[in-house]
């Protein structure tokens, strides 16, 4: 009889401590790469990138390409970046969008559009206090013609708990009901010239890097 008491004890302590350490189980997460480097060559000359991966449970993805299209005086690269890592205690998602075009005579026309995206869906098996922190950037040789950094971070019913978008740091400290949340995050470039006048060479990258932590 203590025998038994005992293995049940144990047991119970051992689901205990690992449902106090499975702080978050993830549903889905998936990730896009997206660019297209054009010149005035034409279409078939075009570098595009079109990834999509999706990833059912904790672990790691990465993910890099680059690629150009060459032009009459002209060229345009593009790359798309991933870095990610997901644990039961939370997880680490680096993406990074990045766009060259560079022109040598003055009469071209030729473009870099490229985006980094990822989707979380995951349920916190019990209540928890999290800590979502990170920062959103802007690099490059100068300002881009357009850009864009977001993140979000929604309950099952849609409701928005936290959101960031532009450059700098941001930060969310808050206790989350058990249940399912949804992490979203992109980062999107574009460079281009049209008829510049020569001796452009422009380049730029917007990321993202966030941590989220559940205690």
């Amino acid at each position: 009889m203590q025998t038994k008491t005992l293995f049940m004890t144990l047991v119970l302590s051992a689901t205990m401590a690992s449902q106090a350490y499975c702080q978050i189980s993830y549903e889905s997460t998936s990730f896009e790469s997206l660019a297209t480097a054009e010149t005035d060559a034409g279409p078939e000359y075009s570098y595009v990138i079109n990834r999509g991966d999706e990833v059912g449970s904790d672990g790691t993805y990465t993910f890099s390409e680059t690629g150009s299209a060459p032009g009459y005086g002209s060229s345009a690269s593009v790359t798309v970046d991933h870095n990610s890592e997901l644990r039961s205690t939370g997880f680490h998602l680096t993406g990074a969008a990045s766009g060259y075009v560079a022109d040598d005579y003055g009469y071209a026309a030729c473009s870099a559009n490229s985006e980094s995206i990822v989707s979380v869906t995951f349920t916190l098996t019990r209540a928890r206090r999290i800590l979502l922190a990170g920062t959103l950037a802007l690099t490059g040789s100068s300002q881009p013609n357009d850009y864009s950094n977001y993140i979000e971070l929604r309950r099952s019913n849609g409701t928005l708990v936290t959101s960031s978008s532009g450059v700098g740091p941001f930060s969310y400290r808050g206790q989350l009901a058990a249940g399912t949340y949804s992490f979203y995050a992109s980062s999107q470039i574009l460079r281009a010239i049209d008829l510049s006048g020569g001796d452009v060479y422009e380049s730029s990258t917007a990321a993202f890097d966030v941590k989220l932590t559940a205690r």
